[in-house]
């Protein structure tokens, strides 16, 4: 049993790593040899990282990847010739409910809520507004089990919200709990820690065919158009958004479907490797540039 737990935990703690390292495979396999260095998302990390190293000064002669606008926006003072490449979790190919047979169930996915006081509050509100509205909705959250004492779920719970509250689970299970879900939040509070983390959540809602409502903030503005989700860090307009959306389920599936088609064409390991392969290749072609320019000035100092 306890060998069974180890195995389950380190899947999926290496399971982002593994994923990486399929995408880097392919982009092998598409003639690009790059040299990877994997760094974390803590800014103070990296440059630790990148003093120990003494890799900075290198960095200002090749271009290089980042994962969000973020981590470029860090990137950027030590080389200006940034791209960011966003990779994601393979879509799975099980049938979707159609969001005419969902239930109105509103959700959001975050592993640990609670943990997120700002983002809590926030959501809190916008349910408080919609239940004013609309009457008792459903709110699901994951691994709040045994806290529904906490004040801020008992005053959701008195105005009106009916609370749905799921254990931690692996992300298979996870993706097939959100099939009968109407709406996928995904709030960000703005602070430098939020702002550094994943499309996780985003990327289960999509798989699901969830329609998508989140902040602002991240890169979140440049994956969804109008359409394929809601991008706001209005608490009205998140309120304005659910009302519409969970009295309409022909506009939850096309919203749910554009943002799955977006998710495939861009997000897919295919769609990565031909970016990656690009940019690898364009650097290639500058290096090759820059030591013809070099050889040229070599043979003119000789002769």
């Amino acid at each position: 049993m306890a060998a069974a737990r180890l195995l389950s935990s380190t899947k999926r703690l290496l399971g982002p790593v593994i994923r990486e390292m399929q995408l880097y495979q392919a982009i092998f396999r598409a003639g690009s040899r790059p040299r990877v260095a994997f760094l974390t998302s803590n800014g103070k990390a990296m440059s630790g990282l990148l003093r120990a190293h003494k890799i900075a000064d290198g960095l200002t002669g090749h271009g290089w990847t980042s994962g969000s606008r973020f981590l470029h926006d860090w990137a950027v003072q030590f080389n200006d010739d940034v791209s960011i490449v966003w990779t994601g979790t393979p879509l799975s190919t099980a049938p979707r409910p159609d969001h005419h047979a969902r239930q109105p169930i509103i959700t959001w996915a975050q592993a640990d809520p609670l943990g997120y006081p700002d983002e809590m509050r926030f959501c809190r509100d916008v349910m408080l507004d919609v239940v004013s509205r609309i009457g008792p909705v459903d709110f699901r959250l994951y691994r709040c089990v045994g806290q529904e004492n906490h004040p801020i779920l008992r005053e959701m719970a008195t105005a009106g919200v009916r609370l749905q509250i799921l254990p931690f689970m692996d992300y298979a299970q996870f993706l097939v709990s959100l099939r009968d879900v109407s709406i996928g939040l995904s709030p960000l509070a703005g602070r430098n820690f939020s702002l550094g983390k994943s499309f996780g959540k985003i990327l289960g809602y999509i798989d699901a065919r969830v329609p998508v409502i989140c902040s602002d903030e991240a890169d979140h503005d440049l994956f969804f158009a109008a359409g394929s989700g809601i991008v706001s860090n209005d608490r009205k307009t998140w309120a304005d958004a659910i009302c519409r959306l969970i009295a309409d389920p022909d506009a939850r599936n096309r919203m749910a479907d554009a943002a799955h088609d977006a998710a495939l064409s861009r997000l897919s390991t295919e769609a990565v490797t031909l970016q990656v392969h690009r940019i690898l290749s364009q650097v290639r072609l500058k290096t090759l540039d820059r030591s013809a320019v070099a050889a040229d000035l070599q043979q003119e100092r000789l002769s």
